[in-house]
């Protein structure tokens, strides 16, 4: 019954002497309880303007929960005194729960509320009762009908219930027979979905995701529709996901209304999905694109077709085919993140919308970026792509192994697909290998902490790598991150020619030793002083027979950080650590007395402390001969 329907027949309903229960069914999160309380709102400010000393015209209790008729009429008393604290209410609401059992033919816990209890049944008599959630109720359906019928039998209140039958039903089989007594008219509610939504909308503060939000109330009307799925509490928790969204996107972004409209449809369209377990985050974040959207869509195996794996994606893409699966606005890792783990990374967020055509100019787009949607370029524009493909290749133009990746898939898809984007006389990855080894030997590889090892996804900038599974693609993914290594070796190996000028110019000369960011030069994690002579080091440590206790601080803190972590290992530096040493002794024993024997305690216990977070073996036995046993 629509909205109008049901409040026409409400209002006669409660216009007449009917002894019965209006039962109103639905699904969760439909909107029920939401009509319920703006109509008799609505029918109580009306009362009040012809009555202005009218008190309040109905009452409503959820059961969710409730394993005791007590618990209802603790909610009763608290709607009917007000002016009560929570406090006072909750103990005299106890107090009176009790005289209301017994008025409802369960035992009384002991007598002295009478009053009390005169005056609720009174005060209650006057009232509309609306009992909610009657599926999430823990009590027993032959009680709770019981006690909702002493109401309506006994006292001839206007009654009126809401919940998703079909719950009761699973949880009694008599449910039919004992709702018979109570239940005059069961109506399924079909809301005004536009209504509904705008009233969810109009109730968020004033903001400008509002404005938008506004602005596609018929669009977001419309995705709802198309979905099946009119959970109003679901698509409330979804625009509240979006205005943070849009607290973090860049101007330029904000600046595309097709853009923020895609934003918005698209990320509700999947939310509702989520959020009614059609699907999951991991369905979400590994969401076919690109050319694997076509394949996962058309070119499935014949046993494949009905099976469960992957049918909740199915009849997603069936609902929505608005959308462009194929180069998605928002990447499935970004929603994902924020629908599993409730993470919004301003930096990935951006990143990816500022290349994505509907944001940006395609000029602007890299043409790593513009070669992984070539199914959606036409002729003209797939033959200039992979021009501009070729001359970045001649000017080393990619160069980091992301960007080298997506491209690399890209070719291998295409060339399944009978293009030819390479040479006619090498295959892709003889082709890669040349690229790989022409940027490293002109010292332009580009490395990359975040492609490979622990952590590192299968894709780069919100775009997944395409033929993963494929030979070539294998070959070309150990070949980069091998070109990475080495990359990352001559890097350290250029660092370590600057550190000793560093250390005598630069504050953050320790800093460097123990703390990790690659971008800000702080190498706390990646081996690099084995490239440093260890003659010249052993001069930074000890000066003028003082040691630098800051400097051997650092370097314990940076081994210590290292310990048991074979990711982050820093083994390379056990030899040279050992050379090290030997080149420290030389100048401890140099040194004169009492810095002699002062030195060499903070040596012994600087070193001792270093092997032992490195796990190998290095004992300093000082005597006057000085031996050292280095285990090596």
């Amino acid at each position: 019954m629509s909205t109008k329907d049901l409040t026409d027949y409400l209002d006669h309903y409660l216009s007449t002497d009917e002894r019965s229960a209006v039962l109103i069914t639905g699904a969760w999160g439909v909107g029920k309880t939401h009509f319920i309380k703006q109509y008799l709102e609505k029918r109580h400010a009306q009362l009040r303007s012809a009555d202005p000393l009218i008190e309040r015209s109905y009452l409503y209790v959820s059961l969710n929960g409730v394993s005791k008729v007590s618990g209802i009429s603790d909610q009763f008393f608290a709607q009917l005194n007000p002016v009560l604290n929570s406090t006072a209410a909750r103990l005299v609401g106890a107090a009176g729960s009790t005289a209301l059992q017994g008025y409802a033919g369960i035992s009384l816990f002991g007598g002295g509320l009478s009053k009390v209890a005169k005056e609720l049944l009174v005060r209650v008599k006057n009232q509309i009762l609306v009992f909610d959630d009657l599926e999430r109720s823990e009590l027993p359906v032959e009680e709770m009908i019981g006690y909702i019928n002493n109401y309506v039998e006994h006292d001839g209140l206007k009654v009126i219930l809401l919940a998703e039958e079909i719950y009761i039903s699973k949880k009694n089989e008599k449910y039919n027979d004992i709702k018979e007594k109570v239940v005059g008219k069961t109506i399924e509610f079909v809301p005004n979905v536009r209504e509904v939504v705008f009233s969810i909308i109009n109730s968020i503060k004033e903001n400008k995701s509002k404005e938008v939000q506004l602005e596609l109330l018929g669009d977001i009307s419309n995705i709802m529709l198309k979905s099946g799925i009119l959970n109003f509490r679901s698509l409330r928790s979804l625009l509240m996901d979006f205005d943070r969204i849009f607290q973090l996107l860049d101007e330029k972004v904000c600046s595309s209304k097709s853009a923020l409209k895609e934003i918005l449809l698209y990320f509700i369209s999947i939310g509702l999905e989520y959020r009614a377990n059609n699907i999951s985050g991991k369905d979400i974040k590994n969401m076919p694109s690109g050319a694997y959207f076509y394949s996962f869509r058309f070119l499935k195996k014949e046993d494949e077709r009905d099976s469960e794996e992957g049918m909740g994606l199915e009849n997603y893409f069936n609902k929505h085919e608005i959308f462009d699966f194929s180069n998605p606005i928002l990447s499935g890792e970004i929603i994902s993140d924020l629908l599993d783990k409730g993470r919004c990374d301003r930096e990935v967020l951006n990143n990816y919308l500022l290349m994505h055509p509907m944001v940006v100019d395609s000029k602007f787009i890299p043409v790593w970026r513009k070669l992984w949607s070539f199914y959606n370029l036409n002729r003209k524009e797939y033959e200039l792509c992979i021009q501009d493909l070729y001359a970045s290749f001649l000017q080393k133009n990619i160069r980091s192994p992301g960007p080298l990746l997506l491209a690399a898939g890209s070719m291998i898809e295409i060339e399944k697909a009978q293009g030819n984007v390479r040479s006619p006389f090498c295959s892709v990855f003889k082709f890669f290998e040349n690229h790989a080894h022409n940027l490293l030997k002109a010292g332009k590889f580009e490395y990359d902490d975040e492609v490979f090892g622990v952590g590192a996804g299968s894709g780069y900038d919100g775009l997944g790598y395409r033929s993963v599974e494929s030979p070539e693609f294998k070959e070309i993914y150990n070949l980069i991150n091998y070109s990475n290594m080495r990359a990352l070796k001559q890097k350290m190996r250029d660092f370590a020619n600057i550190y000793i000028d560093k250390y005598h110019q630069d504050d953050s000369k320790y800093d460097s030793l123990y703390e990790c960011d690659f971008n800000a030069e702080k190498f706390g994690n990646i081996a690099f002083l084995h490239f440093i002579d260890p003659k010249a080091f052993a001069a930074l440590m000890v000066q003028d027979e003082k040691a630098d206790r800051l400097l051997l601080s650092a370097l314990g803190q940076r081994y210590q950080n290292a310990q048991g972590h074979e990711i982050c290992s820093l083994h390379q530096e056990r030899e040279w650590l050992i050379d090290l040493l030997y080149e420290v002794l030389f100048l401890v024993e140099g040194a004169k007395p009492p810095h002699k024997n002062i030195l060499m305690l903070q040596v012994k216990s600087a070193f001792q402390k270093f092997s032992q977070f490195l796990g190998f073996s290095l004992v300093l036995l000082k005597d006057k001969g000085g031996e050292i046993e280095d285990g090596r």
